[in-house]
């Protein structure tokens, strides 16, 4: 199965007004383990992360052999929405990061054997993942 997005759809979701200096980007894959771990995307340029049950974030890096991790500040309120973000490399982390690194390691390995082709213009993806 594949999916073609129309140009006047990729015209409107990349309208300046939205998101003026950010690429236009869409989950390509995804896989559902919220019952036991979260959830583990990939976008569409490849980037993969993790939405784990506690709502912390994993994703990859812009440097491969760092991940970030996205958590709520020790010190937030419950009602706070505000996030940081913690650096980690891949080859020396704290133990109490090893489960999720090591989940964020199995997503990755999972997306990066299985990836999606795409067309020459690049607005039609295939998702046979979706079958």
């Amino acid at each position: 199965m594949k999916l073609s997005i129309p140009n006047s759809v990729v015209k409107r979701m990349s309208d300046p007004i939205t998101e003026p200096n950010h690429p236009l980007v869409w989950v390509t894959k995804w896989v559902d383990f919220s019952s036991k771990y979260g959830l583990g995307f990939q976008l569409c340029n490849n980037v993969v992360g993790v939405h784990f049950n506690d709502n912390t974030k994993m994703i990859d890096s812009v440097v491969e052999s760092q991940v970030k991790y996205i958590t709520k500040p020790p010190n937030a309120n419950d009602g706070e929405t505000k996030e940081m973000v913690v650096i980690y490399e891949l080859a020396n982390f704290p133990a109490e990061m090893k489960k999720k690194i090591t989940l964020y390691k199995h997503f990755k390995k999972f997306f990066l054997a299985n990836k999606p082709s795409m067309s020459k213009d690049e607005k039609t993806i295939n998702t046979e993942f979706l079958q």
